[in-house]
């Protein structure tokens, strides 16, 4: 049996071989891999950080624009607000000082009168720098200096200073039965109170009389002038209220202030005059008469609307119904 030859399958082939260079021959590539995750991540955190310090500043600019404009806005309405209140004030002052200018045409004599809204701190001045006969109307710029003189420890409530006949006054409770002497406290409380004129000359003497007085009101209210024609003390109805309204600024600075509104409170004697039906006892006053020619009212009325009021008057028939008459009108207008 011939026996066949084997055939051999197996064709030779060429074996084709590649070789590529990696970047990391020659080199530990586990590190340099570690190395470049890294930097990517460096870089992502980066690019993370930068997206959102984007977002803080573009947020904080926004919130900085809408509070911008929310600020704006109230400053708008409340400017709004009060343009429109204002123009209510100046109608409503116009009013009052169209019908008391009308009621002083019709009245003989002189008279002048000084207005102020505490809360509106809007007011009007009729014939408001022209100087009267002071009277007790110096009491309201000489309880401030007494005020001032018992805050600086140079005075005491309960100083007490001897009586002098040149101190004496008509119509005076202290000159019909005097004492050997007061404290600083019963003659202001009678000054006030009482409107005692007595009481008024001996606080007079004890500070160093009216130059000193005088002084302090020229220091402290441009407006004041006294004529060289008389000896008397004179004040404008302008200054009586800027005495009145720095008594009123400073109440809750000053106990000793505190103490002199009290006092003007209790003043119940000016019937007819500012403490009329109208006021219906709101009222914080001094007032005097000087004689049958002169009225002087001045006082703090707290109406609705509070109001501080000052009025002189030289040569009327009747100057406590000219007075009362011109409270009223100012009380009517103030309530409603």
């Amino acid at each position: 049996m011939v026996k066949k030859p084997e055939l051999n399958q197996k064709k030779n082939k060429k074996k084709l071989t590649f070789k590529v260079k990696s970047p990391f021959a020659g080199k530990d590539w586990r590190s340099q891999l570690t190395k470049s995750n890294i930097i990517l991540a460096i870089i992502g955190l980066i690019v993370v950080l930068v997206v959102i310090q984007l977002g803080v500043v573009s947020y904080r600019h926004y919130a900085t624009n809408r509070l911008i404009d929310e600020q704006q806005m109230e400053q708008q309405n409340a400017r709004a607000a009060y343009q429109k209140e204002q123009k209510k004030v100046k109608a409503r002052l116009d009013k009052l000082q169209e019908e008391m200018n009308d009621y002083i045409k019709a009245q003989p004599g002189q008279i002048g009168i000084s207005f102020y809204e505490i809360n509106s701190q809007e007011g009007f001045n009729l014939n408001g720098k022209v100087n009267f006969i002071a009277g007790n109307m110096a009491a309201i710029p000489l309880s401030l200096v007494v005020a001032n003189e018992i805050d600086k420890g140079n005075l005491k409530w309960k100083t007490e200073i001897p009586y002098s006949s040149s101190a004496a006054t008509a119509n005076s409770q202290i000159s019909q039965s005097p004492e050997s002497a007061y404290t600083v406290s019963e003659l202001m409380k009678a000054m006030i109170e009482d409107d005692d004129a007595t009481a008024r000359q001996l606080l007079l003497q004890k500070i160093g009389g009216t130059i000193v007085l005088l002084n302090y009101m020229k220091a402290n209210d441009k407006n004041v002038g006294q004529s060289d024609k008389t000896d008397a003390l004179e004040m404008s109805p302008q200054s009586a209220l800027h005495f009145l309204l720095t008594l009123d600024e400073n109440k809750n600075n000053s106990s000793a202030y505190e103490r002199i509104r009290a006092y003007m409170s209790e003043n119940k004697k000016n019937v007819g005059r500012l403490y009329t039906s109208k006021t219906a006892g709101d009222v914080e006053q001094v007032y005097a008469n000087v004689d049958e020619d002169n009225g002087h009212v001045a006082g703090i009325v707290d109406t609705k609307r509070p109001f501080i009021i000052t009025i002189f008057t030289k040569g009327q028939k009747d100057s406590e119904k000219c007075m009362s008459d011109l409270v009223n009108m100012a009380v009517e207008l103030e309530e409603k």
